[in-house]
C-alpha cells in the first residue's frame, strides 16, 4: 500500500538494465541504491510500511504481458525517479516509454526527479529539458567517473548526495500525501538554495519551494 493515498506505489525506479549489471567493483549499481535508498526513506517517514518503491529486475524481452505491467505501475505512481545515463536515452530502449507515458499528462512532469549516474547534456530529450537533477558522478581530469560505496575516495559523497535525495523525496511523498488528506505529522523543512551539505538549514518552507535536485539539464 503506498504512502500516498490515489497511488499503488510511491516511487517508480527507471532505469535500463546494463545500469545494474554488475560493475568493476562488483557492485549492481541501481540493486545497492535501491537497498540503501527504501532504508533511508523508511527513517525519515513515520509510516510503519514505509514508501512503496516499484522495483523490477526481471529481463522481460519480448514479454508483451510483462511491459504491459510495468507501464502500469508507471501510471499509478506517484514519482518518477529516472536514473540517467546515454544508455537511458539509446534509441529504442523502454525507459524512454516508461518516461513518455508517465507524462501522458502534463501535470506529473514535475514529478520526475532525475539522477544523473553519467552526463546527458548533449543527448538531454524534450521532456528532460528544464528539470533539475541529481549529478552521481565526479569529473576527474574532464572524465566522468560514476560515484559508488565502493570508491573509497568518493565513497562519504555517494552516501551524502543518497541523503539529500532520500530527504527531498520524503519531503515530496509528505506534501503529496496531505494534498490528498492523508495524515502528516509535521510540515517538511527544505534545504538552503545553495547549501552543499546535508545538514538542514532549519527553515520551514511551504509545499511549492522544496528543493528537489542541484542542477538543470541544458536546453
Amino acid at each position: 500500500m503506498a504512502y500516498v493515498p490515489g497511488f499503488d506505489w510511491d516511487i517508480f525506479l527507471s532505469y535500463p538494465r546494463e545500469t545494474d549489471q554488475r560493475d568493476s567493483y562488483d557492485l549492481e549499481w541501481v540493486s545497492e541504491f535501491h537497498r540503501i535508498l527504501e532504508k533511508e526513506l523508511k527513517e525519515r517517514i513515520s509510516d510503519q510500511s514505509g514508501p512503496a518503491i516499484y522495483f523490477d529486475r526481471r529481463n522481460f524481452g519480448a514479454a508483451d504481458h510483462l511491459e504491459d505491467e510495468l507501464l502500469e505501475a508507471v501510471r499509478k505512481s506517484a514519482l518518477f525517479l529516472a536514473i540517467l545515463s546515454p544508455r537511458y536515452l539509446a534509441p529504442g530502449k523502454f525507459t524512454m516509454r516508461e518516461l513518455d507515458v508517465f507524462c501522458e499528462h502534463s501535470e506529473r512532469r514535475k514529478r520526475i526527479i532525475g539522477l544523473e549516474l553519467l552526463p546527458i547534456e548533449d543527448e538531454c530529450p524534450p521532456t528532460l529539458r528544464g528539470l533539475k537533477s541529481n549529478k552521481f558522478y565526479v569529473m576527474d581530469e574532464g572524465r566522468a567517473i560514476k560515484l559508488t560505496p565502493k570508491w573509497q575516495t568518493h565513497r562519504d559523497e555517494y552516501y551524502r548526495k543518497l541523503q539529500i535525495l532520500a530527504q527531498d523525496l520524503r519531503d515530496l511523498l509528505k506534501t503529496m500525501r496531505a494534498s490528498t488528506g492523508g495524515a502528516v505529522e509535521e510540515r517538511p523543512y527544505c534545504l538552503d538554495q545553495e547549501e552543499t551539505t546535508s545538514k538542514e538549514s532549519g527553515r520551514r518552507c511551504e509545499p511549492h519551494s522544496l528543493i528537489l535536485v542541484r542542477r538543470y539539464c541544458p536546453r
